[in-house]
């Protein structure tokens, strides 16, 4: 569990079984839970913007289906990142929010435009990327 600084702490978890919820801080109760993906998910993060009080996407989930997606904080699926053989390790967000960087099992990161949806770098490793 992981708490994200925003004027109002709102918190995250994630799930085995492909479920996200979203809490308010403040009185812990749930936001949204959402059905993020068919598999379990691996990583949650929230959008850099959402996090400063702006209207837009409000987090981005990674899963062992080998996808990431961008989420409103109603639970509406924006976007879905593909292109990964195998499951996802970690998701970031570049702090102004335009990009999303996923690593995988794999062997490779990528970086994707947000906005998008498309593949803007593919870096390849010898070895299952696990972190960012």
């Amino acid at each position: 569990m992981q708490l994200v600084h925003r004027w109002r702490y709102r918190g995250h978890l994630h799930s085995w079984d492909g479920t996200c919820r979203l809490w308010d801080g403040n009185d812990l109760r749930g936001k949204t839970t959402f059905a993020a993906h068919e598999e379990r998910c691996t990583d949650v993060r929230i959008h850099p913007s959402y996090r400063a009080g702006v209207d837009g996407p409000c987090a981005a989930t990674g899963s062992s289906d080998g996808t990431a997606k961008l989420w409103d904080d109603h639970g509406g699926n924006l976007a879905t990142y593909k292109g990964h053989a195998d499951r996802l390790a970690r998701i970031a967000f570049h702090p102004y929010g335009h990009h999303l960087a996923t690593t995988s099992f794999d062997r490779t990161r990528r970086l994707w435009d947000v906005e998008t949806e498309v593949e803007l770098l593919l870096q390849g490793h010898s070895r299952a990327v696990y972190a960012l």
